[in-house]
Order: C-alpha cells, then structure tokens, then sequence
C-alpha cells in the first residue's frame, strides 16, 4: 500500500483518536487508506466486486476493533494483515461452499431418478442454507460463519471473537441446531435427493 507520506497516521494522537471513536480520524484513515486496501483485495482476488466487498468489511472491522488501535505501531503493516486475514477467510467459505454443493452433487448421483426440477433446486438449496444461516442472532451467526462456512477452528474462533472456548462451543452447538431444524422445515415435502441435502449438517 502506498499512502500519503506527508501525514504521520501510526502516531499516538491519531490512534488514540481512532480507538476514542473520533469520526473525523476514522474518515481521516479511510480516505487516505481504502485505494490502498482496495488494491491489496484485487492483487489476491483479481475480481473488483469481491475487493470492493473486503474494503468495506476492513474498515468495519477496523471500527468494531477500534479500541485495539492504540497498541498498533505501524498502521500500513496492520491494515495489510486485517486485509489479508480478510480475503483469506473469504477465500476458505468459498471453498466451503464449494464443498457443500460438491457432497451435494455426490448425494444428488447416489439417487435412482434425478428430474429436471431437482436440478434446478441444487442451484438454489445453498442460497437456502445462506439465509438461514443470516437469521441467526449476532454472535451465533459469527461462531457458524468462522466454523462452518470458513472452516477455522474452535481455538481460531475463540482468539479472534475474545470468547472462551466452551462459549464458543455452546453458540455453535445453538446456531447448528437452528440451521438443521430451520432446513428440516424449509425442505419439508421435498423430493428424496434434497432431503438428503439435510444429512450433510446431521
């Protein structure tokens, strides 16, 4: 990233600003950093929707983890990583996805009679589970989203959302029940091969 030199932006006083919540830092750092964090996205993603998407969730990280700032020493290096760590996670719950819809196909071929309309619900049913994972209250959606759909640890989740470990069990363990009983409902009366959707997340 390659930034306005003439501004000293890892100094004490603008970080202190920034972790006090002082907005005119915070629009401060994002005018001067988001072509910056914008080009570190597109040199990993190469697709300009996708970067666009990661600029905006850095600076809401930034923001949510303002208060973190003041022990920041270089604010470039930070901006780097936050941005990385970013893309990287995003990269990790496309596979997921991947991986869902790919147990998916594997259970749609095991099937004797595969129509035309059941075809077409394989396009939709991880539209359908990406809803219902969206329902979820705040902090269950964060621990199923990082497990689940990145495919982080248990320990990974519990540093990052600075939650104890059987905290972090326990939401899980609430968000999955949701989202298998959320499904069960939403498939109800579905033919045999999305049902056997359902046995992915039982």
């Amino acid at each position: 990233m390659q930034e306005d030199q003439n501004k000293d932006h890892s100094s004490g006083e603008f970080l202190t600003g920034l972790s006090g919540g002082r907005e005119e830092s915070f629009r401060v750092l994002y005018d001067t950093y988001k072509n910056g964090v914008f080009s570190s996205a597109m040199t990993f993603l190469k697709d300009e929707q996708e970067a666009t998407e990661i600029t905006q969730r850095v600076f809401i990280r930034l923001w949510e983890k303002r208060h973190l700032l003041t022990n920041v020493e270089q604010l470039q290096d930070y901006l780097f990583t936050v941005t990385r760590n970013l893309v990287f996670d995003h990269l990790r719950q496309l596979g997921r996805q991947a991986e869902i819809l790919a147990q998916y196909r594997r259970q749609m071929t095991r099937a004797t009679d595969n129509s035309a309309e059941e075809c077409v619900d394989e396009k939709n049913i991880l539209n359908l589970w990406l809803g219902i994972v969206r329902q979820l209250p705040s902090q269950q959606q964060r621990v199923y989203v990082m497990i689940e759909q990145q495919g982080i640890t248990l320990d990974e989740a519990a540093d990052r959302l600075s939650l104890n470990k059987n905290t972090i069990k326990k939401h899980l363990e609430l968000a999955r029940r949701f989202v298998r009983s959320a499904l069960k409902h939403s498939l109800q009366g579905q033919s045999v091969t999305n049902l056997r959707f359902l046995q992915i997340f039982l």
